[in-house]
């Protein structure tokens, strides 16, 4: 027995260029309400609540201290100032760092939301770079893979095998 679902409407691809004559990258127009609904209620809720899109203080902060429980670690094994007894919660100190550059302070950068100024954004995904990764790939896979066929399913994604 299958389920069914709604297929969603074809995505418009519309072409346009820079101030310079420059062509842009394509942008896909979603013809259907739930996205056009949902923006509206998004930026509704930031005027509402008088809260910036992009980064504030509290952001700088969290950006510092991953920084910080990346990095610090990082001097302190070498100059074995704390002992060998140290290095494995130190090592712990690294993983928990490098999880929240790539998962909080990369990933608003990438998307545009570290800070308003697109600079800033820019120096900031790199520290993907950082701790091991490509900010490139991150960016393609993620933005640009990802973000296009998100919410899209197919019909096989929701058969229902007999038995099953």
């Amino acid at each position: 027995m299958a389920a069914t679902t709604a297929t969603p409407p074809a995505s418009k691809s519309v072409q346009s260029a820079d101030q310079n004559g420059q062509k842009k990258a394509p942008r896909y127009v979603r013809p259907d309400t739930f996205f056009n609904t949902l923006r509206r209620r998004v930026n509704a809720h930031f005027e509402e609540t008088g809260t910036s899109k992009t980064g504030n203080a509290q952001m700088y902060i969290k950006t510092t201290v991953m920084l910080l429980l990346f990095l610090t670690p990082i001097v302190l094994i070498p100059l074995q100032l704390l002992g060998t007894w140290s290095v494995i919660p130190l090592y712990a100190l690294i993983g928990l760092g490098s999880a929240g550059i790539g998962l909080c302070v990369m990933h608003d950068a990438n998307h545009g939301s570290f800070s308003s100024n697109k600079r800033l954004n820019k120096v900031m995904s790199f520290t993907m770079n950082l701790i091991g990764g490509s900010a490139f790939t991150r960016k393609m896979q993620h933005n640009v893979l990802h973000h296009t066929y998100t919410n899209i399913y197919t019909q096989k994604f929701f058969e229902v095998q007999d038995g099953i």
